[in-house]
């Protein structure tokens, strides 16, 4: 995701829906060549991942996508929702001010890695073997992360995080769509197509 942005909350928070407006969707398996490397705080950055005491080891990870798919939120059901005045009153308003503040953005479709598979190397640059009692060592877990050590001691984490994002912003009472479509696209072909070689 872009480094200028920060996720605050989801808009369940507010009291929304959440379900009524999303829709997932998943893309067509594409067999990457290469894999991301990235820095080592890339695995504590899933949500529901935290640094164990030894984490200081590890230098840089190796993501490897399993599964992967598109995220988007239906902005035109959310704006006819919105017009029953019984649902304009069970929203927060609370949240609606933090929402009307310059800079605060909604996400109305995002890239979706859902399953990736993590090698963590130490600052030597050789991959840390990861066996499943010293893990704690190193990564702490929440209990809904879904994850797996494989055969190769390497990490398979079933939980999904976010990439290339297009945005909208709450203008007033309406919402307003900002950004270009073309920025989340390039970032995905940067990080998937070119690094497969295609």
């Amino acid at each position: 995701m872009e480094d200028e942005l920060r996720w605050i909350d989801d808009l369940e928070a507010c009291r929304y829906p959440l379900e009524e407006f999303e829709t997932k969707s998943y893309i067509p398996s594409i067999a990457f060549t290469k894999q991301w490397e990235l820095g080592g705080s890339a695995i504590i950055n899933v949500k529901g991942i935290k640094a164990g005491p030894k984490f200081d080891q590890v230098s840089k990870v190796r993501m490897e996508v399993i599964d992967h798919g598109a995220d988007a939120f239906g902005l035109v059901k959310l704006k006819v929702w919105i017009e029953n005045p019984d649902n304009r009153n069970k929203v927060s308003r609370v949240c609606m001010d933090q929402l009307l503040k310059p800079d605060y953005y909604l996400i109305t479709e995002a890239f979706r890695v859902s399953k990736a598979k993590y090698t963590l190397y130490d600052k030597a640059g050789a991959a840390i073997k990861i066996e499943t009692p010293a893990l704690p060592n190193l990564l702490e877990f929440q209990p809904d992360v879904k994850y797996a050590v494989t055969s190769d001691g390497s990490l398979v984490v079933d939980q999904p995080a976010y990439f290339a994002i297009r945005k909208a912003a709450r203008v007033g009472e309406d919402f307003d769509a900002k950004g270009s479509t073309e920025d989340a696209d390039a970032t995905i072909e940067k990080l998937f197509f070119k690094s497969a070689g295609k």
